[in-house]
């Protein structure tokens, strides 16, 4: 009995994030930048991502939210009330700082801040995070594709080639980690 109502708190506190945090993003009205599905779309994979390969509830709960303080106004304050301050650490670790920075300085401090991580979960959620991004460039990608992100191929290829390999070195074992590394080399060459 304990068991099964852990796995019910544990799958309403997803529900739970999951509407909050799509009603979040479609309050916003973005779109994916290639799709043009609502953006609500991509957090849900993430999600989606870190469940199927048994990620835990708090990482998959940070899936779901982990868009929510950069792109949607919600402060991780709102997060740690509403989801716990683990969920909201996670959050918090997986979310880029200062959006008001350059492309080259936000991707330079991602990548020295993830090298110095010493959380696995973090790590869990932001290679779920680039690997749907890059999934999706695959999907929606072709000509003149590169014109729509805020850098230009090379240095695109660069930015997740390196995460690549932080990835490897990080978490080389999560099942993630070798998907994200096949999906990069088939969108950017070896």
């Amino acid at each position: 009995m304990k068991r099964f109502s852990k796995w019910l708190v544990e799958n309403d506190l997803n529900q739970l994030a999951h509407d909050f945090a799509k009603m979040k993003h479609d309050e916003t009205g973005k779109v994916r930048k290639l799709s043009g599905k609502p953006y609500f779309t991509h957090p849900s994979n993430v999600a989606d991502l870190l469940s199927g390969v048994g990620a835990s509830p708090e990482v998959v709960m940070a899936g779901y939210l982990h868009d929510t303080t950069e792109d949607a106004g919600v402060s991780l304050s709102e997060i740690e009330e509403k989801f716990g301050s683990r969920v909201a650490a996670l959050v918090s670790g997986s979310s880029e700082p200062d959006k008001g920075a350059s492309w080259d300085e936000r991707k330079k401090h991602t990548m020295d801040y993830l090298r110095g991580l010493n959380d696995d979960e973090v790590l869990q959620v932001v290679v779920a995070d680039k690997l749907d991004n890059v999934m999706d460039t695959s999907m929606h990608g072709g000509e003149g594709i590169w014109s729509k992100f805020n850098a230009p191929y090379e240095k695109q290829k660069w930015y997740y080639t390196s995460l690549a390999d932080i990835f490897d070195d990080k978490i080389p074992s999560f099942p993630l980690t070798s998907r994200y590394r096949d999906i990069v080399n088939k969108v950017f060459g070896n």
